[in-house]
């Protein structure tokens, strides 16, 4: 069976004020793999997110790693990976990890 996407990038999630930009370098990191983000916490997504299709949120109240392991499940990605949402993704970088 085919997967939806390439890469699924799971993480729980709180720091909406950081996540336009953790958004935008996923992004540049993915290049022309397709992806979603898929964020987990007690905090609603910012208005930027409305019109992303590739961008999936549940408001939960657990633990950080409660969190993650439910946005696991909702992964649609041929390959899974974590993040933070107080990071940031280096351009080319998982493009570059899904080429080897």
């Amino acid at each position: 069976m085919k997967s939806k996407y390439d890469v699924s990038i799971c993480m729980p999630a709180h720091r909406t004020q950081l996540w336009q930009r953790l958004y935008e370098t996923a992004q540049l990191s993915v290049g022309s793999y397709s992806w979603e983000m898929i964020l987990v916490g007690p905090n609603e997504p910012p208005e930027f997110f409305a019109d992303k299709k590739n961008f999936k949120f549940v408001k939960d109240f657990g633990t950080p790693t409660r969190c993650a392991q439910i946005a696991t499940l909702l992964a649609e990605g041929e390959y899974m990976m974590w993040g933070s949402d107080d990071g940031f993704f280096v351009e080319n970088a998982i493009s570059d990890c899904l080429d080897m």
